[in-house]
């Protein structure tokens, strides 16, 4: 199961709980910000700040410190395409939970 967190209204000893039951997390970014293009334009260094920024928090408060914090989801579903996948693979994030598939008769 994945859990991506939600930084400002978060229970972090929650998480820390989760994360010991064995639940992934995953980071969702900081600001949360609503216009779209801030994610879809957005530079490395805005997703850097955004999802590593968050994943330290995320480790910190929630006290996870096996580095398994390696998923992200953009908000809005917004990816953000090589700025975003640059920096997710410099910094160790695995995957992104944001990439949508139409539906189909044959799944992807």
């Amino acid at each position: 199961d994945g859990e991506h967190t939600n930084l400002k209204y978060t229970n972090y000893s929650a998480v820390q709980e989760l994360h010991r039951l064995g639940h992934e997390v995953g980071v969702f970014s900081i600001t949360n910000e609503e216009d779209p293009k801030y994610w879809t334009e957005g530079n490395y260094d805005t997703w850097l700040g955004e999802m590593a920024g968050a994943r330290l928090i995320v480790e910190r408060f929630a006290n996870i410190t096996d580095g398994t914090v390696v998923g992200v989801r953009a908000p809005y579903l917004r990816v953000g395409g090589n700025e975003q996948f640059n920096m997710m693979t410099d910094q160790f994030f695995l995957y992104d939970s944001s990439i949508t598939a139409p539906l189909g008769r044959v799944p992807i």
